[in-house]
């Protein structure tokens, strides 16, 4: 119990607007793109999202509950850092620690490749779209690590401590 006052302490509104985006991405969107985008999701698309989505959910639960204390690796510093601080900086972080770590990097691709597309395309298109998605999350790190200053992208890790202003 002590944990979860220590959590509820540290949240922030920018914490909660993350964590509502992550409730929405992890469990409505499918529903939301069959519905409203007319986009038929087979079953097995449906049990492989959810099954993702109920183990990282349980990790991130996990790591919450361990605190920010005890928390070792940079992956942990920046989950934590993005469900409790949020803001634009725990962004940068999760981006940044996906061009250091590449087997964080596969983790949010293999996200975003997930999310389907509609059956009704070729192969070949479908192939295309995963490749956008693939840039389109390259585009974006890059866009949001650029020092616009020196128009360089620092790939120095920084010390990600557990932020208490935004």
């Amino acid at each position: 119990m002590d944990t979860i006052n220590k959590v509820k302490k540290d949240y922030t509104i920018y914490g909660l607007i993350n964590t509502l985006l992550y409730l929405f991405g992890s469990f409505l969107l499918l529903p939301f793109l069959q519905i409203f985008g007319k986009i038929k999701i087979s079953l097995l698309n449906y049990v492989v999202w959810y099954v993702w989505s109920i183990a990282y959910t349980m990790y991130v639960l996990y790591i919450l509950r361990k605190g920010k204390s005890k928390q070792q690796s940079n992956i942990e510093k920046v989950t934590y850092n993005w469900f409790v601080k949020g803001g634009f900086s725990s962004y940068q972080d999760m981006f940044l620690l996906s061009e250091i770590e590449p087997l964080y990097e596969y983790a949010i691709l293999g996200v975003i490749i997930l999310i389907p597309v509609s059956h009704e395309i070729s192969l070949k298109r479908k192939t295309e779209i995963v490749l956008y998605k693939i840039a389109l999350f390259h585009i974006t790190a890059s866009l949001l690590l650029m020092d616009w200053k020196h128009l360089i992208i620092n790939y120095k890790f920084r010390k990600i401590s557990h932020k208490k202003n935004i």
